[in-house]
């Protein structure tokens, strides 16, 4: 759809919703942009799996024969951080052929294409640990030391369509073996990607599931968060939306806010869509502007209700004690500006382990975001808006994510725009701003990564 040269909308009909009554005939037609493909797709995948123990099972036809000579070691929990393999219950001679092996299996559609681990043996008569790569029917490492030996490994596995990895334990030599003869494995992470940026994950999941998207993929930047661990919710099947605002609420390593849109065609080698995955617009910018007077309506609603300038960090040291940081530690923890102007607001922010550098961090960047009654705006305008260089454009141009300056409102306040509607009978644009970004909740989901 568009006005002119310029597309104003670009996605799916949906079924038309038909009406009659009074005279009059309707049929109301739902438009949704190509977004809609990521909410309404799934998929299972798992691009980096660091509870790859846990899925380790016993292989499909492994007898009660192959665990005979050893057993698995789980923690208090029964949940495993490692496998441990004793070579026997007492002394019990053992030769190359008893092997004790535990099968790692990729969702389907997905492949094994690098392995990370730390080992460890111990034993004076020699143990093989060896990782077996099932679909070439090859060895991809086993270890050097057969005596007493650890390392950590990095393995890229050969073949590049592996589904299924096991791992094998087995003595080195026929021998007389006890359970102080062990063998452990540890830390496992298994990698479906040799790429596993948020930006890598993103366009994986663009290629899956947005078939009206492009491929076009420049304007897919990378956060540069390190994921430790990704994988679908739950290991399930889950909506291409849902995987990539995850994906967006880790943020970026300065604790800045991301997002994903669907555009249009514009700039595209292949006329779909494009996608735009970038960090929330700074406000120190602007693409549009407008004075009061031109608005048909503004409302603007400051809240005071989470309000505060006082601020008490509780962490946990490396002890395993409990901290505080308080204002008295560090002045920067209070604002005296804003304790004039609304009074003293105190607040304890709880975040689990920490130092006093990562406190100090935590604490700053909460008082910065509440020390003021937080904004929530709403506006809207008839027919035309002005660009920030002074040319007048119609109304139909502003998208989500642009930013408008309202000159003359709190000294010229520029508000990033989080949904726009547009009524063409009537020519009015309708704007909603999305709330300022919120540091800390990237801060405690980049923690739980």
């Amino acid at each position: 759809m568009r006005d002119g040269q310029r597309i104003v909308y670009q996605g799916r009909l949906n079924a038309l919703a038909k009406a009659l009554g009074g005279g009059t005939e309707e049929i109301r037609v739902g438009a949704l942009g190509w977004y809609v493909e990521l909410v309404e797709r799934r998929m299972r995948k798992r691009w980096v799996d660091n509870e790859a123990v846990v899925r380790l099972e016993w292989p499909s036809g492994a007898t009660a024969d192959d665990q005979e000579i050893c057993f698995e070691e789980r923690d208090a929990i029964n949940r495993r951080d490692g496998v441990v393999v004793r070579m026997a219950h007492g002394d019990t001679a053992m030769d190359p052929t008893d092997i004790y092996y535990l099968e790692y299996t990729m969702p389907q559609g997905s492949y094994v294409l690098r392995v990370t681990f730390d080992w460890k043996t111990r034993t004076g008569e020699g143990i093989n640990i060896q990782m077996y790569n099932v679909d070439q029917s090859a060895q991809e490492w086993i270890n050097g030391t057969k005596i007493n030996g650890s390392g950590s490994e990095d393995v890229t596995l050969s073949g590049g369509n592996t589904t299924a990895v096991q791992f094998r334990w087995y003595p080195n030599a026929t021998d007389t073996y006890d359970q102080s003869d062990y063998g452990k494995i540890w830390n496992l992470t298994m990698y479906s990607e040799t790429a596993v940026g948020q930006d890598d994950i993103v366009e994986d999941v663009l290629a899956a599931l947005g078939s009206h998207i492009s491929v076009d993929y420049d304007e897919i930047a990378d956060p540069g968060f390190d994921l430790s661990s990704f994988v679908t919710e739950g290991d399930g099947f889950e909506t291409g939306d849902s995987i990539i605002q995850r994906l967006a609420s880790y943020g970026d390593a300065s604790l800045n806010k991301w997002g994903l849109c669907v555009w249009d065609e514009t700039g595209t080698s292949d006329g779909l869509a494009k996608a735009i995955f970038e960090s929330w617009p700074a406000t120190s910018d602007y693409e549009y502007e407008a004075h009061l007077a031109d608005l048909a309506s503004f409302q603007c609603d400051e809240s005071d209700d989470a309000l505060a300038n006082w601020v008490v960090i509780k962490y946990e040291d490396d002890r395993g004690i409990e901290q505080w940081r308080t204002p008295t530690d560090n002045a920067s923890l209070t604002d005296a500006a804003s304790v004039s102007a609304y009074g003293q607001r105190d607040v304890e922010v709880d975040i689990g382990l920490g130092n006093t550098t990562v406190a100090d961090y935590v604490g700053e960047r909460y008082l910065a975001y509440y020390k003021d009654p937080l904004k929530k705006a709403s506006f809207s305008i008839v027919g035309k808006i002005r660009q920030k260089n002074g040319a007048w454009v119609p109304a139909n141009r502003v998208r989500a994510g642009e930013r408008v300056k309202v000159v003359d409102y709190g000294g010229g306040t520029v508000f990033v725009l989080g949904r726009t509607a547009y009524d063409a009978e009537s020519g009015v644009l309708s704007m909603s701003p999305d709330l300022p970004e919120d540091g800390l909740d990237l801060f405690f989901a980049q923690r739980g990564v």
